[in-house]
């Protein structure tokens, strides 16, 4: 059974699994050491970006460099992405111009808005398809190349369009947030995106499950600073939580 820090920690790497969640109690058993211990473990390998921490547990986080398939990303946290889809929809005034973001959450989002008196800016055909099918929303596509799988746009095109728009709310993804790296994605095209759709917002909310917390990607497109507020559930680990808030990010935590 291991002991020393170096082999416990690589010990409960090898245990967890990037869908399945591992509780700390479990931990405890399978190293041999306090829930304290097993806490301090989970800390210190989520600062480096090793594994993802959530209520009561963890999850191994994923390659940097890796991006699970849209199929599989719309069966991921389902109840949760609606929780706060309503919650940001509920942000947004009518009379409002919005950029949506690409995104699974983002397109619940644009569901929630459909019918309402907004300007929309769509970084992706799911999300326009939504606001567009009922009266009520001007509806706007960036345009350029269509990602076949995700139905995104991420060209040059579209951060121009970005660009030329002013919106008095964003509606963000990302793949991870982390206090050490910020906001952060797997594709450099989406991060461009991205940088855009900040800089031409007058305040930036991010809806996002707590999977996506204390994660690090490939591509750096903003730190916490330039968000105006994160929404995300409340099954998302008290320390995580804490952290976030210390750092001066404002956190809404909503029930599910």
């Amino acid at each position: 059974m291991a002991t020393a820090p170096r082999e416990r920690r690589r010990a409960i790497l090898r245990s967890l699994s990037p869908t399945e969640v591992l509780s700390v109690n479990a931990l405890s058993r399978l190293t041999g050491v306090s829930v304290i211990t097993v806490r301090r473990d989970l800390a210190e390998l989520a600062r480096d970006g090793r594994v993802v921490r959530v209520h009561g547990g963890a999850l191994r986080a994923p390659r940097r460099g890796s991006l699970r398939p849209v199929a599989l990303r719309r069966d991921e946290d389902v109840e949760a992405k609606r929780v706060l889809a309503r919650a940001t929809a509920a942000m947004i005034e009518d009379g409002e111009s919005v950029i949506v973001d690409s995104g699974t959450t983002c397109e619940l989002v644009a569901e929630e808005l459909a019918g309402r008196a907004i300007r929309a800016l769509c970084l992706s055909l799911g999300a326009a398809t939504a606001l567009a099918s009922v009266p009520g929303a001007t509806v706007t596509v960036a345009g350029g190349l269509v990602d076949p799988e995700s139905l995104s746009l991420f060209s040059t095109e579209a951060v121009d369009a970005v660009r030329r728009f002013r919106a008095d709310v964003a509606v963000l993804s990302t793949c991870s947030v982390s206090v050490a790296d910020g906001l952060t994605v797997v594709e450099s095209d989406d991060a461009a995106v991205k940088r855009a759709i900040m800089t031409s917002s007058a305040r930036a909310l991010l809806p996002t499950a707590p999977r996506k917390i204390s994660r690090t990607h490939a591509y750096w497109f903003g730190e916490l600073a330039d968000l105006d507020l994160l929404l995300t559930t409340n099954d998302i680990d008290p320390s995580v939580l804490a952290e976030l808030r210390e750092a001066g990010l404002a956190v809404a935590v909503h029930e599910i």
